[in-house]
């Protein structure tokens, strides 16, 4: 009994040394990629396991404050101005990623408008963080009822309604809901096991992998607009509950990677009530070109949001 005891426990240790180290080896596969695909940005997460939620998310009142133009949320601007404010909402791009304060979207669209602008979006981040903010009490508290929301959308941001964590090699995991009954329902972050599971460098490869062969199958189309047409759909009354006004909800495509099923997500928001802009009407210039990106890192420049803020301006009568 006791030599079948011991080959059992032996066969275990052998395979969770066999697991490990597989899993190790993804990870090194990975960063490697990582790093050839981001030479100049920052250093390469270490290799870890995280039971542990660890997250800004917890601390999202205090969190733009302005401290980089990397990831600390960015403060508002143009305080000085009097009118109803604008929100703003989205990932990078809409951040103002390696940009300068005075070269981001929000700055210029404020001083544009003569309007505060309050700047909620984050690197990395997209729907699911657009709609945990509209739940959390701060918001309403921080900022006025606003005249204008508008949210920028790139391609990435189906994927990351669906990721765990943004890369492979990241520690930092996403916010991410689930939809049950037809509700969006947050993950239990306090669940330490679900928490490290998730972040099993061979659970983050088969999650992306599964995401990307679900995105890109056309038989999921419907299923992935209604994810996200639920996103703009709960947030806004979330927004108009707590603010106690109609919204003017604009959607910002920003389409230099080609947005899948673009135009039947266009017609499903216009038909919620939400002003569609897309870029790709909006300027004939290509946005992907040398002009208009960073080269260290493929985001929007200065001259980029020098030419959309203005036509958005425009367009919007703002």
């Amino acid at each position: 009994m006791k030599k079948i005891f011991f080959i059992i426990i032996i066969n275990i240790l052998v395979f969770l040394g066999l697991f490990f180290t597989l899993d190790f080896a993804i990870y090194k596969y990975y960063a490697a990629i990582y790093y050839n695909d981001h030479p100049k940005s920052s250093p390469i997460q270490r290799f870890k396991y995280m039971p542990n939620h660890p997250s800004y998310y917890n601390n999202i009142a205090n969190f733009f404050n302005g401290g980089n133009n990397i990831y600390e949320g960015r403060a508002p601007v143009g305080l000085e101005y009097k009118s109803s404010p604008i929100v703003i909402f989205g990932c990078s791009y809409a951040y103002g990623q390696y940009l300068e304060p005075n070269q981001t979207f929000d700055y210029k669209l404020s001083h544009l408008t003569k309007r505060p602008v309050y700047n909620r979006a984050l690197p990395g981040n997209g729907l699911p963080l657009m709609y945990y903010q509209s739940q959390d009490k701060s918001l309403y508290t921080q900022i006025k009822p606003p005249e204008h929301i508008i949210y920028v959308m790139i391609k990435h941001h189906y994927y990351r309604s669906m990721l765990y964590y943004f890369d492979i090699v990241d520690i930092f995991d996403l916010l991410h809901y689930h939809l049950k009954n037809n509700n969006l329902e947050f993950d239990d972050y306090d669940n330490k096991f679900f928490n490290f599971f998730k972040s099993l460098y061979i659970s983050k490869v088969l999650n992306h992998i599964y995401t990307d062969r679900f995105i890109n199958n056309i038989k999921n189309k419907d299923k992935v607009l209604d994810l996200t047409e639920k996103y703009f759909v709960e947030s806004r009354k979330e927004f108009e509950t707590n603010w106690n006004k109609k919204i003017n909800f604009t959607v910002i495509l920003y389409d230099d990677y080609n947005i899948y099923y673009k135009n039947d997500l266009k017609k499903r928001l216009k038909n919620k009530g939400f002003n569609v802009i897309d870029t790709d009407e909006l300027t004939n210039e290509n946005l992907r070109c040398e002009k208009y990106v960073m080269t260290e890192n493929h985001h929007p420049n200065e001259k980029a949001w020098d030419l959309i803020t203005t036509k958005i301006v425009e367009k919007l009568n703002l």
